[in-house]
């Protein structure tokens, strides 16, 4: 499998999850990013290229949440703040200036942290989630806010580019989809599908189950144990499921679609970052993530806007990186597992034939490799040194014979298989057995004395 070209990592903010956000109202040309954790700084990163992009940290004089969106000139962060007048921290949504960071208003409060921020392509509505199950919807233009829980932690919410649809997962496993069309203050029962077992807790070592919509609006992604799940917004039945490999068991933590609609992109929490074409569902490229051969788990990442097939990512022990020349076309002489190393070992041993009639011929290939008519191996033997180029070795494989483990017998009987073995001393008793042997107990008559071995099989 294809695997991209990974910049050399930067350093950013501090362990633990990190949050990366574009211009969500699209106005943005320049490809500049935001990036917070929790160390109470967000960074205004220039749109270039990893090792030549800049950035200006700016801090909001509070703990941050790892959460924040960004529409315009305005940004939204979940912080820890203090009232003035007793002191009281609480968490809070606050909307704050893009270039100065400085805060011109608060939004909403919750009794934990943030764990999760999304404002709509208009502007209009504003979501934010938190790790005490509680999830509001605030209209912006109006004030309004609706509250909806959840039975676990807030883990990712995502408007659609129409102001139709909030999708939202929680450690439940379970994802919702809210409709936010109705009229004001009205909020109907969220259309609710299980996408994984329960998560116990928001941490590094567990999926972010950070789902994602296309550019249209029309189409929602959602990552999986093995898979990428597809979803249709009319009747968010699933469509289609985004595969490694049919025997694949990754668990998928963040997905992002490209700004032209073409791409999908998902890691798991291996490190690996796998490439799709929606349209044909084609899987493009495999890269594997690891700073000194250690993978990283991958807690944030986005197409960016400017710069060719280049994802910009972040893992949980405060790395930012960047992987470009990733949407290759896998071609069918190209291999298509994604265990890399057991491919190479296969590409090593694989023997090139140029004779017609053996290719045509499954006996003649069958004999070629050591096997017999009826498939059984005998080993590999030279023929006139034939194909003395191919192997240099005629070893014929060592066969495995399991255990045959003796049936079972009454404590104090001898068992059928031993019966002849012992006929001549009766005065043996079998005291316990299992698979691993038998405890026998022996008495001999003349100097009294009782022996207990323990034969093994």
């Amino acid at each position: 499998m294809y695997s991209g070209e990974f910049a050399e990592p930067r350093l950013l903010h501090s362990k633990g999850f990190i949050q990366l956000c574009v211009d969500k109202s699209a106005t943005d040309s320049t490809g500049s990013f935001l990036s917070v954790g929790t160390d109470g700084d967000v960074w205004i990163w220039t749109g270039d290229e990893l090792d030549e992009a800049e950035y200006y940290a700016k801090n909001i004089k509070g703990r941050t949440h790892c959460a924040i969106a960004w529409h315009g000139n305005d940004v939204y962060i979940g912080h820890t703040s203090a009232d003035n007048q007793t002191g009281i921290q609480k968490s809070t949504v606050s909307r704050f200036q893009k270039d100065s960071l400085r805060m011109i208003a608060p939004i909403t409060t919750f009794s934990l942290d943030l764990s999760s921020i999304d404002i709509s392509k208009s502007g209009k509505f504003l979501a934010a989630g938190s790790i005490d199950h509680v999830l509001k919807i605030i209209n912006l233009e109006t004030g309004d806010v609706i509250r909806a829980e959840a039975d676990g932690q807030i883990m990712c919410v995502s408007f659609n580019s129409k102001d139709e649809y909030l999708a939202v997962t929680a450690t439940d496993g379970m994802l919702r989809v809210f409709d936010i069309t109705f009229p004001k203050g009205e909020l109907p029962e969220p259309v609710t599908i299980r996408i994984c077992s329960r998560i116990v807790d928001i941490e590094p070592s567990n999926s972010k189950l950070q789902l994602c919509w296309d550019p249209s609006g029309d189409n929602l992604f959602v990552p999986a144990l093995g898979c990428v799940k597809k979803f249709d917004k009319h009747s968010f039945e699933e469509i289609t499921k985004f595969f490694i490999g049919s025997n694949s068991y990754e668990m998928f933590s963040v997905c992002c679609v490209s700004s032209c609609g073409t791409y999908l992109a998902s890691s798991t929490m291996d490190g690996l970052i796998c490439v799709w074409q929606i349209s044909t569902g084609d899987l493009l490229t495999c890269s594997k993530y690891q700073i000194n051969g250690q993978p990283k788990v991958i807690c944030t990442m986005f197409w960016h806007r400017s710069l060719r097939d280049t994802l910009f990512f972040a893992d949980t022990e405060e790395h930012i990186c960047s992987l470009n020349k990733c949407t290759r076309k896998v071609t069918s002489n190209e291999c298509n597992s994604t265990d890399l190393d057991l491919q190479c070992a296969r590409n090593k041993a694989t023997a090139n034939f140029d004779d017609d009639e053996n290719s045509q011929n499954l006996d003649s290939i069958k004999k070629s490799y050591g096997f017999d008519e009826e498939g059984h191996f005998r080993g590999i033997y030279d023929e006139g040194e034939k194909n003395s180029h191919i192997f240099t070795t005629a070893k014929p494989l060592t066969s495995y014979k399991p255990l045959v483990v003796p049936k079972a017998f009454v404590t104090g009987s001898t068992p059928e298989h031993r019966k002849q073995r012992y006929l001549v001393n009766l005065s043996l008793n079998f005291l316990k057995w299992n698979q691993y042997g038998t405890i026998i107990s022996s008495y001999n008559g003349d100097d009294g004395r009782i022996e207990v071995s323990l034969i093994l099989y």
